[in-house]
């Protein structure tokens, strides 16, 4: 799922190169189209000029891009599809259509890693087995009483 407005921004690859590679390792994208086609209130920081230490934010209105165009390419040529949302609603809406149509079986594999814990126990009593030989053959020996 991409949610965004479309503007590209941010990022080394372009969004056709990542629509190309998405493509090629036939992962499925759907593009869900967030903005408004007027001004929002956008928070941006407050610097004092002085210190250059943040004071605070200030809410300024800022026109948003919205490339519906891009969003639409992305998702058809994905296999996915587009959809567009105007609040949390509209965008809790889209999430669970994508949720019904989007169905895919998880596999699990899971390993379970041993560690022999006899070993130290086994070379204890080969030890012991050694050491009364080695009493034995030296003369020492238990006579019974």
């Amino acid at each position: 799922m991409l949610v965004t407005d479309g503007g590209n921004n941010a990022g080394e690859i372009d969004p056709a190169t990542a629509t190309d590679i998405a493509r090629a390792m036939q992962v499925r994208i759907y593009t869900i189209g967030v903005g408004s086609d007027r001004p929002v209130p956008v928070p941006v920081r407050v610097v004092d000029p002085v210190s250059g230490a943040v004071v605070g934010t200030q809410r300024t209105l800022a026109e948003v891009r919205f490339d519906e165009p891009l969003l639409r390419t992305i998702a058809s040529q994905t296999g996915g599809e587009y959809f567009r949302a105007s609040d949390s609603a509209g965008l809790r809406s889209v999430f669970e259509k994508i949720d019904r149509l989007e169905k895919s079986e998880i596999k699990q594999t899971a390993f379970r890693r041993y560690r022999e814990l006899y070993v130290p126990w086994l070379l204890a009593a080969a030890a012991s087995f050694l050491f009364a030989g080695l009493l034995w053959t030296a003369g020492l020996r238990v006579a019974p009483v």
